[in-house]
């Protein structure tokens, strides 16, 4: 008996069902659920936690609880972007150079539906908590009353790790993703090709403004040492975040062919 109720506690929520009348059995049985007033104010504080800004990210965990107790939880990622959702928290921060913040603003949530019926396929189990899960934003706002425009997320994806390929834009993030280090590859050398017009017009000038025009030039190489210096440490610092979490093969390419052209470009600069 007890090996049975361990059995059953540890149930796949998305699997187990029951053929008694609180059952899951339409989209409107899941979204009821998730208004009752307990999953409502889970769901509020986690998308619209108070004195703090809204959050872009949320992990959530569906469970099911029944006679016999709650079900092992299924694992959900809602995000606002899917950028969020196919990039560790921080390989996006250091990426962005801080300019997106992810960390700060995710949140975990905890859910609970009754089991769905038996006649519900798993398949038509699977697109429920797909689809009420996308409307999550509308769930914390208006409860009550179904306003589909609150919900601006553009993703839900099954398991809390990112996975480009789950979020169904994957074609559109690499896009981005390369078009990012294209610039980065062509900017770096042209900066260095104006380090060094710089450099051979401060040579070369005869005129009384020539030391002043060194040094400006001297102060722009060490400037350039100094950018290097902590381009490396970023570097480094997205390949450990990267190997810890579930970055998409195309950071660590993108990480070794910067690397390959600072390299390159470094010892050309400290020629001049």
């Amino acid at each position: 008996m007890v090996t049975n109720f361990a059995q059953h506690t540890k149930a796949n929520v998305l699997k187990e069902c029951v053929n008694y009348t609180a059952c899951i059995e339409t989209y409107a049985d899941v979204y009821s659920a998730l208004a009752s007033p307990k999953n409502y104010f889970n769901i509020a504080l986690a998308l619209y936690p108070a004195r703090k800004p809204s959050s872009v990210l949320v992990h959530v965990n569906l469970h099911t609880f029944n006679q016999t107790g709650k079900s092992s939880p299924v694992p959900y990622t809602w995000s606002m972007s899917c950028l969020y959702a196919a990039f560790p928290a921080e390989v996006l921060e250091l990426l962005s150079l801080g300019s997106i913040l992810v960390t700060s603003r995710k949140r975990e949530l905890n859910i609970t539906i009754a089991p769905f019926c038996s006649n519900v396929s798993e398949d038509d189990r699977f697109i429920m908590i797909d689809r009420v899960l996308a409307e999550l934003q509308d769930l914390a706002v208006s409860p009550k009353i179904e306003d589909p425009t609150l919900n601006t997320a553009e993703c839900v994806i099954q398991g809390h790790e990112p996975d480009i390929s789950a979020t169904g834009r994957s074609a559109y993030i690499r896009a981005i993703l390369w078009c990012s280090f294209t610039f980065t590859a062509l900017f770096g050398p042209l900066t260095a090709l104006i380090i060094f017009i710089g450099f051979d017009m401060a040579r070369n000038d005869k005129t009384q403004h020539r030391e002043k025009n060194q040094n400006l030039c001297k102060a722009v190489k060490y400037t350039s040492y100094f950018l290097l210096a902590v381009e490396i440490v970023l570097l480094i610092a997205i390949i450990v975040c990267s190997a810890l979490g579930n970055a998409p093969s195309d950071t660590y390419v993108i990480v070794l062919l910067i690397t390959v052209e600072g390299v390159v470009m470094g010892p050309a600069l400290r020629k001049k």
